[in-house]
């Protein structure tokens, strides 16, 4: 990685009113099977990792719409948040409804595979 890949990363990024309401719609049905999931899952270790990857779907849905346009393939840059696309591709589908009209599934299967390592969560409520 180099100083330029590093200096683009944590710079801030403008969104434009389209991208914000994608954000927006995005944070809103985080926000909902986050809300599912603590009604219906018994208060445990599952259920905070279950709400901390929803966080951080929501992170890496949001930086991936700031950072590209629709239909670009990002494959080169799997390594966004230290979570792996595989990782994401899987809450996804668990929950499509989230992304359906907002990310393309093909864009996740093609960059799904690569490693990556724990996030790290505690079972406190």
């Amino acid at each position: 990685m180099t100083k330029d890949q590093i200096i683009e990363r944590f710079q801030y990024h403008t969104p434009d009113d389209d991208k914000v309401g994608r954000i927006e719609q995005i944070r809103t049905k985080a926000t909902e099977l986050a809300m599912l999931v603590h009604d219906l899952v018994p208060a445990s270790l599952e259920r905070r990792q279950a709400i901390d990857y929803l966080q951080m779907m929501q992170m890496l849905a949001n930086r991936g719409i700031v950072l590209y346009e629709l239909g670009d393939v990002a494959a080169e840059r799997p390594d966004v948040g230290g979570v792996s696309v595989e990782e994401v591709a899987e809450v996804l589908r668990a929950a499509p409804e989230l992304v359906t009209d907002l990310v393309p599934m093909a864009t996740l299967e093609e960059t799904a595979g690569e490693p990556s390592g724990e996030p790290s969560s505690d079972a406190t409520e």
